[in-house]
């Protein structure tokens, strides 16, 4: 009789416990494949819009999304980063589906997360500090990739096969090759010579359907200086100068 109340008692009680970690697993691994689906289409779309040039849904005309899109690092080794993420997301999901043993799918799955996380900071970095404008759809891409990531951090065991602390020897060396990588891959991306950069010349066209004209004297010599900040003369807005002996003012379009 104790052992027969002991089973009913267990049966019970185990009917409101928590599901089992392969029942976990499995949900987490549909989460996952459903970010990777969300992030497929999203990068999908941004590709065709750096092929097409056209303007991205709900974003107007010269903004955040066009300047980034249009900037020097919207494309890496002539690679556009919206194809680098179509095919890490398409990665990611094919993994995911595959027949590959445990320790392997747990594994590449971690590093393409890691990776795609990494790189996608790193591209935010840029946004915010140097090319002064935000894609929206980059942020949504960022987010699904970070979100596919915490998915796979939870997971029990996180890669099977291989401890927590061993894993940490694989999460160093990704981010620093990614990083290091970037960097070096966009060293002087933004700074070569006779080049606008996407944000002076999504400037020198916003002041030009302005009618906007920039004054200054032909003499002053820190007005090249000034005048070189806004890009190269064919960046630039209708230049005038201030002073009598003004020479004759030269219209330039922004290209």
């Amino acid at each position: 009789m104790v052992v027969a109340y002991s089973r009913r008692r267990q049966q019970r009680v185990g009917g409101g416990q928590s599901p089992a970690p392969a029942d976990s697993n499995g949900l987490l691994q549909r989460g996952v494949q459903a970010l990777a689906v969300l992030g497929l289409g999203i990068s999908a779309y941004l590709t065709y819009l750096h092929y097409s040039e056209s303007t991205a849904a709900l974003c107007t005309e010269g903004s955040g999304c066009d300047i980034v899109r249009s900037s020097s690092y919207s494309a890496i080794l002539g690679i556009p980063v919206a194809m680098l993420g179509l095919v890490g997301f398409a990665l990611i999901l094919g993994i995911s589906f595959s027949k590959l043993s445990p320790f392997r799918k747990g594994l590449s799955l971690y590093i393409l997360a890691l990776t795609g996380v990494t790189f996608s900071a790193y591209l935010t970095y840029l946004e915010v500090a140097v090319i002064n404008a935000i894609c929206p759809y980059c942020l949504v891409s960022a987010s699904l990739m970070a979100g596919i990531l915490v998915l796979l951090l939870l997971r029990r065991p996180l890669v099977p096969g291989l401890s927590t602390n061993a894993l940490k020897w694989y999460s160093g060396p990704v981010v620093l090759v990614v990083v290091a990588g970037s960097t070096m891959a966009y060293r002087g991306a933004d700074t070569v010579e006779g080049e606008a950069t996407a944000f002076q010349i999504a400037l020198a066209q916003h002041l030009t359907a302005g009618n906007a004209a920039m004054y200054g004297a032909y003499w002053c010599p820190t007005a090249p200086t000034r005048k070189s900040s806004l890009g190269t003369p064919s960046s630039t807005s209708t230049t005038w100068s201030a002073t009598p002996r003004a020479r004759p003012p030269t219209r330039l379009s922004a290209s």
